[in-house]
């Protein structure tokens, strides 16, 4: 299965706010990948009707409530300083998220750094361990999207790799992200699965 991000995307894009949060499920499709992790936060933040602001009368501290932020906050002489805006809310009760690492042949390694960046946990919440990527200090898609999801009920992640992919990710790794996302949505039933495919290696497409 390939990638339904940009389909969802503009899907939900041409709803209207009323539209949009009327959505009570949603399974979404994406390869491990630092652009399908950027849409996956898109999409969550269009379901809960929320935007990046620059109106200071507006300001919502992004990460919900502040807790997990770790980016920048300020502005240097005449920049934005940009926040979050929330203008409406979701009804959205049932998630389904599957990722899937794509090995073509020699982009193991891209398919590893996209897999991490979409399992980041921010430097707030893994104080104990030392990051292990670039981008674990700035917020997830997990913060600046899921979070603002209050009304989910049911929240359900399949994460597939290859071996040697899945080979670079440790217990803890595992096991700290899940329970961040739970910690997240402490009022949601979450589960996420762990699945390792022997054989993953697909053909180029004609257009690569």
């Amino acid at each position: 299965m390939g990638s339904s991000t940009s389909t969802t995307k503009q899907f939900l894009e041409g709803l209207a706010p009323f539209q949009r949060r009327a959505v009570r499920k949603l399974e979404l499709h994406l390869l491990a990948s630092v652009t399908e992790a950027w849409s996956l936060r898109s999409i969550l933040r269009l379901i809960a009707d929320v935007s990046d602001s620059t109106d200071p009368q507006t300001f919502v501290p992004d990460s919900r409530d502040g807790a997990f932020d770790t980016g920048y906050s300020g502005s240097q002489p005449g920049e934005k300083a940009y926040a979050t805006s929330i203008s409406g809310g979701s009804d959205l009760r049932e998630l389904n998220i599957f990722i899937t690492t794509r090995d073509l042949l020699l982009a193991q390694a891209d398919s590893l750094v996209g897999l991490l960046h979409i399992l980041t946990v921010p430097l707030a919440a893994q104080a104990y361990a030392k990051p292990r990527t670039p981008f674990a200090c700035t917020a997830s898609w997990v913060t600046e999207g899921l979070a603002y999801l209050g009304s989910l009920r049911r929240l359900s992640i399949v994460i597939e790799a290859s071996v040697s992919v899945a080979r670079q990710l440790t217990s803890d790794d595992k096991i700290g992200f899940s329970n961040f996302v739970r910690s997240v949505l402490p009022r949601a039933i979450v589960e996420v699965k762990w699945i390792t495919q022997k054989n993953m290696i697909l053909s180029p497409d004609d257009d690569e």
